[in-house]
């Protein structure tokens, strides 16, 4: 299997769904549209499990990418890499979370129970979390393979 194809794959998943599930779970909650609210929820679920995905391929792929490049392996690479598998860590933490608290509203919501301001309060709140370290996360996987992105950028950012 090509695991660094495969990470690559997943990990554009949760940059995707991420950012138009808080969207769509933040106007559905603003406009008190369920169905709006629901389908964010519903990424926030989905983009747990694939996060999870992404996750544990990271260091096989790894290993892929730098057995390919052998020797071509630029000095700073693998503190790139270092700096987005502390923010992947961070980032699968926030989405798998946000995912699990998502999943049991929408077990609620399907038992016809209702939810009160403090928990929508609190996924809003998860989901820019999970935003942005997923952000973060990709932006530092970025710095991996693009060189032409590591001079005008901040590793710290």
């Amino acid at each position: 299997m090509n695991y660094p194809l495969l990470h690559i794959t997943l990990n554009h998943f949760p940059i995707v769904l991420v950012p138009v599930g808080t969207g769509l779970f933040l106007f559905g909650v603003l406009l008190k549209k369920e169905a709006l609210t629901k389908m964010g929820l519903g990424l926030f679920l989905l983009s747990g499990i694939v996060i999870l995905g992404a996750y544990f391929t990271g260091e096989r792929a790894e290993q892929g990418f730098l057995n390919v490049l052998g020797d071509k392996v630029m000095p700073d690479t693998q503190l790139y890499i270092h700096y987005h598998e502390e923010a992947a860590e961070l980032a699968a933490l926030a989405v798998t979370l946000l995912a699990a608290v998502s999943g049991g509203i929408l077990w609620f919501l399907a038992k016809g129970k209702k939810m009160i301001t403090p928990v929508w309060l609190t996924v809003g709140v998860l989901a820019l979390l999970a935003l942005g370290t997923v952000l973060v996360t990709a932006h530092r996987g970025g710095l991996i393979h693009h060189e032409e992105i590591r001079s005008t950028s901040s590793v710290s950012f």
